[in-house]
């Protein structure tokens, strides 16, 4: 399915997310104490600037119209993800590295649910105006990906 270009930029974000979590599995798989340490450094960081920005576009625009019309059961699905993903985030930002297999693992399966389930029901189902307002506050996607397909 071709993204609507109004959810690029959260659509870029998410690919951004998935190589976030390969980075924290591939940290995990070595086992070794500095690396676990620099990948949870990375989590903290990339969560605070990338990450819980695009969280709130979502809360603030996106779920709230997806449940109006209904669909609870995926934005209850996709509110669980976001706090299990703040919580493992500040804990990363303490320091604690036990978590981040798991983390990784939550994080692409939070990713594949926006990109599968999430996005194209938004953009079947909401009005114009809601998808312009998502837009105006999700970051541009690249300009590849906002160009039309040839």
């Amino acid at each position: 399915m071709i993204r609507d270009p109004r959810l690029r930029g959260l659509s870029s974000e998410h690919h951004a997310a998935l190589m976030l979590a390969r980075n924290l599995d591939r940290a995990v798989e070595a086992g070794q104490p500095a690396l676990l340490q620099a990948a949870a450094a990375q989590l903290a960081a990339r969560f605070a600037t990338e990450l819980e920005a695009h969280f709130q576009v979502e809360e603030a625009l996106l779920f709230p119209t997806l449940a109006a019309l209904g669909h609870n059961a995926l934005v209850k699905q996709a509110q669980a993800d976001h706090a299990y993903l703040r919580q493992g985030a500040t804990a990363a930002a303490q320091g604690q590295t036990e978590h981040l297999g798991v983390y990784a693992e939550r994080l692409a399966a939070h990713v594949r649910h926006e990109e599968r389930e999430i996005f194209p029901l938004a953009q079947s189902l909401l009005p114009a105006a809601a998808l312009d307002a998502i837009a105006e506050r999700a970051p541009k996607a690249p300009r590849a990906a906002q160009a039309p397909p040839p």
